[in-house]
């Protein structure tokens, strides 16, 4: 009975997907090949469900991809800068409070982060009491970034934005 509530039709059909581009063919015994692999993958490593996602706004999702694509582009401009001129610089850690905020906001949040050139999420933490989230980052260069304050302004807004492009059930 575990095994039946552990597997998602969902997750059966994302993962035959996925085995079907790695075998580049879809006769029978792949098919079915697939399917019992995504079945046993279920069964055998059932993942932590993160909740669910609500209606997924385009336009904010639109503007979250964009400005994450933006910091990309001007912190991999900026780490090529001191790597080729040799500036010093001052490299920091920064602890943000992200407040309450999902699972989901939160680890998509971390990875965007991780992502962008210069920072790096050392730690994240769910506080069971009153269910805040926080990221323990380390920054490369601090003084660009705007200090501890300018890098916690930069999280909260990114983190702000994606609970605007993938609001919670309940906020739709």
């Amino acid at each position: 009975m575990r095994m039946i509530r552990n597997t998602s039709w969902k997750m059966t059909l994302w993962l035959l997907l996925v085995w079907l581009v790695l075998f580049r063919s879809i006769e029978p015994v792949v098919i079915i090949g697939g399917i019992l692999v995504a079945l046993l993958v279920q069964w055998v490593g059932p993942m932590m469900r993160v909740g669910a996602l609500g209606r997924i706004r385009f336009v904010p999702l639109l503007a979250l991809i964009a400005r994450f694509a933006w910091d990309m582009f001007m912190s991999a401009l900026h780490v090529s800068k001191l790597i080729v001129t040799g500036k010093r610089y001052r490299s920091g850690f920064v602890s943000i409070n992200l407040g309450a905020v999902s699972d989901m906001e939160l680890m998509i949040s971390a990875a965007m982060t991780s992502l962008v050139p210069g920072t790096l999420v050392i730690d994240v933490n769910r506080h069971e009491s009153d269910a805040d989230g926080s990221m323990y980052l380390h920054v490369i260069d601090m003084e660009a970034s705007g200090g501890e304050r300018g890098v916690r302004e930069m999280i909260t807004k990114q983190t702000a934005r994606i609970g605007r492009a993938l609001p919670r059930p309940q906020e739709d």
